[in-house]
């Protein structure tokens, strides 16, 4: 097959060239998203379990977005409240001893939806995880 006289070699080559790239990173896209997930359920868990530990060293009383975001700005070293996906963590405390708080540290997942509880080993990045006191009660398997 002949080129036509008016597309230049060089033309011809960086079209290829583009192509190949737009190639590439469509696989790099495709690839990175589905494997992005076990990073951010990396990332979560450690921000879950740092979270945990600020929140038992403090013993703040309640765990109300505000009285959160005091806490991180109060540390002196940068405190998470959102999951790996962007979605922020739910918190509860509860005094079931007394004078001893328990702190829940709860990552809604990547769908950000509050999902069933509680079984020790989950698949599907959409579930929850869920922190008790240091402990996980609920966590990814995938």
């Amino acid at each position: 097959m002949s080129t036509p006289t008016w597309i230049s070699k060089k033309a011809l080559a960086a079209t290829a060239l583009l192509v190949l790239a737009a190639l590439g990173f469509g696989l790099v896209a495709v690839y990175g998203i589905k494997s992005a997930n076990p990073v951010r359920a990396k990332k979560t868990a450690s921000d879950m379990r740092q979270l945990n530990a600020v929140l038992k060293a403090a013993q703040i009383p309640t765990a109300d977005p505000d009285s959160l975001r005091a806490l991180a700005a109060d540390t002196a070293f940068p405190i998470a409240l959102e999951d790996g996906w962007g979605n922020p963590f739910v918190v509860t405390v509860s005094a079931e001893d007394p004078g001893a708080l328990t702190y829940t540290v709860r990552s809604l997942g990547q769908d950000g939806l509050e999902g069933p509880c509680c079984e020790r080993w989950i698949n599907g990045w959409e579930n929850d995880a869920l922190l008790v006191d240091g402990a996980w009660v609920q966590f990814w398997n995938n």
